[in-house]
């Protein structure tokens, strides 16, 4: 279990930095994935092409997603990863603001959403509030 959590926590904490790495040099980010083999437990990033990109929402992401279901079809992957920039509401405060939503699905465990809330300011990414965990759906690595 404890190698389970480790990958969990190895997809996630990269896709997040890539997502911040891209707000903080473009302004924004389009849906990407991030996946472990399961041979050598290697992280790939899988991003689409430009032309395949529309606008960045729901239809990009079940791009993304059709294209790691692929590979799990296939067997090859651990865990995954599937990031995307979209809207939430604070808890605390009400506020509707942007956030890094990070979808992990993995063989071993439950699947979970993760979502970082930020704000760009003064040409700087600034998380806003607590990152904050839900309960995830398997969509890509189906049991």
């Amino acid at each position: 279990m404890d190698d389970s959590r480790s990958d969990i926590d190895l997809v996630y904490r990269k896709a997040v930095d890539h997502a911040l790495a891209l707000l903080q040099r473009e302004g924004e980010f389009f849906p990407f994935a991030v996946v472990m083999l399961k041979r050598a437990g290697d992280l790939r990033l899988i991003r689409l092409d430009e032309r395949q990109v529309s606008d960045g929402g729901p239809q990009d992401v079940n791009k993304v997603r059709s294209v790691v279901e692929r590979g799990a079809r296939r067997n090859l992957y651990q865990a995954t990863a599937v990031a995307a920039d979209v809207r939430v509401r604070r808890a605390d405060s009400g506020e509707a603001t942007d956030a890094i939503r990070v979808e992990i699905e993995h063989v071993a465990l439950d699947p979970i959403a993760c979502y970082v809330p930020y704000r760009l300011q003064d040409d700087e990414v600034r998380q806003v509030a607590d990152s904050y965990v839900e309960p995830g759906e398997r969509i890509v690595l189906h049991a």
